[in-house]
């Protein structure tokens, strides 16, 4: 907010927002308020906010047409959001099985391509993680998860490393093993992003949060 006081006209605080709603409250009242607010520039970090926000409210198609005009990757320097992979995340919610499975296999085609030209870049094993256990490549997709963690640990940098856990999360929720997930939110740091308030208000999580250790692990996270 004094951020957005000193200079109204830049994008950025308007759109790193929505984040600190999704974690603290778990709600996106406020953070569609923010965003509403936000100057119209030009950036893909705010197509990326954008798409968030409308996954959260369950507004697939609109999130899916937010991103159909954007770039391939939507990258940062956490993730390379490939848009291929987000694509798949609302397909699956409106589903259109086929062509989510055919997202998830463009999103893998690119990533490995990508880990040809840049095999140290620990944010391709991180995406193409999920991606790969969305096509039944169980094995392949722990693997890369793991790879990812080893390459970017928390003892390196506290908030890179965190990213590498939580998609290791991710990996597991999909392939259903939902007490090795668990185990691994129990090992990240309080400052995560995947906040109880978060992941209720994610559909990704929507599994995990049915399992009778999810309340638990709920009532000791407040």
């Amino acid at each position: 907010n004094l951020s957005i006081a000193i200079n109204p006209d830049l994008p950025a605080p308007y759109y790193r927002k929505p984040p600190i709603y999704f974690t603290w409250l778990g709600t996106t009242t406020e953070a569609r308020a923010a965003m509403e607010a936000m100057p119209v520039v030009e950036g893909q970090l705010q197509y990326q906010a954008w798409f968030w926000l409308e996954f959260f409210e369950g507004k697939y198609s609109e999130a899916l047409s937010r991103i159909e005009s954007g770039p391939e990757t939507f990258a940062d320097q956490l993730t390379l959001n490939v848009r291929a992979a987000l694509s798949a995340l609302c397909l699956e919610q409106l589903n259109e099985t086929a062509a989510a499975e055919a997202a998830w296999q463009e999103a893998v085609d690119l990533l490995e391509a990508k880990m040809r030209d840049r095999p140290d870049d620990f944010r391709i094993y991180l995406d193409i993680a999920v991606p790969l256990a969305a096509l039944g490549q169980s094995a392949e997709a722990l693997e890369a998860a793991r790879r990812a963690v080893q390459m970017m640990p928390m003892s390196k940098d506290v908030e890179a490393g965190s990213a590498p856990l939580e998609n290791l999360v991710l990996t597991h929720v999909r392939l259903n093993q939902h007490e090795e997930a668990i185990d691994v939110l129990e090992t990240l740091p309080r400052g995560s992003q995947f906040s109880v308030a978060w992941m209720r208000l994610d559909p990704r999580f929507e599994s995990l949060i049915q399992h009778p250790r999810f309340a638990l692990f709920a009532r000791r996270s407040s």
